[in-house]
């Protein structure tokens, strides 16, 4: 994916949890200002999360519940601007809260630069930090900031979700890290989207690869 097309990626994802939990909690609420930002946030993740556990229960009616979530962006982004939420937004926070927004949206565009870096690996990855060998997206994203290979969870679980892998059969998902370990929060806000854009549901049949000494699920 090209950084322009990640971009307009994250604009979907970053509007759809805010404007539907904003729109939400200003409905029934009477939460103004940044609390309103803050709480509507959290209340978007949970919408979305909600929808995405609709999503893994029911794969077959995985593209009504993401009809859905676009119908209700759609109607939350009217109701905000009908209903002045918007302004209200506006004119309630303090500049001080309005750059530092700006500075956050400005970090998420950063992360989405970083994985868009050129790097050149070295010639092997030590075991340990490095579970995965190959060049990914995953395994740049360690080496680029020394972090163990938890960012690739919230893909594999959800990419279990949606190609129908066995969490009980395939297992553990990290070697000596079983997915009980871990939430599954993120990967759950993330099949909505995933669906959307055409994610693959082919129930694979997944070998084993070898790791210290032992042989672990391919995933």
């Amino acid at each position: 994916m090209s950084f322009g097309a990640g971009l307009l990626l994250l604009i979907w994802v970053v509007t759809s949890i805010l404007v539907n939990g904003i729109a939400l909690l200003h409905r029934f609420t009477k939460l103004r200002g940044l609390d309103l930002i803050g709480y509507g946030a959290a209340a978007g993740v949970a919408l979305h999360g909600v929808i995405g556990c609709a999503i893994a229960a029911v794969p077959a009616g995985r593209w009504a519940f993401v009809a859905l979530l676009l119908a209700l962006t759609l109607a939350s982004v009217v109701y905000v601007f009908a209903r002045g939420a918007a302004r209200d937004l506006l004119l309630a926070l303090s500049s001080a809260t309005k750059i530092s927004l700006a500075l956050w949206l400005l970090f998420q565009v950063l992360c989405l630069g970083l994985i868009h870096a050129e790097v050149r690996f070295p010639e092997s990855l030590p075991d340990g930090l490095y579970i995965f060998k190959t060049h990914t997206t995953n395994v740049k994203i360690q080496y680029l900031t020394g972090l163990p290979a938890d960012n690739y969870l919230p893909f594999a679980v959800a990419e279990f979700f949606l190609r129908g892998v066995s969490f009980e059969k395939v297992r553990p998902i990290l070697p000596a890290n079983e997915v009980s370990n871990r939430t599954i929060l993120m990967p759950l806000v993330d099949l909505p989207f995933r669906v959307a854009l055409g994610a693959p549901r082919d129930h694979p049949q997944l070998g084993t690869y070898n790791y210290i000494g032992r042989n672990w699920p391919d995933i």
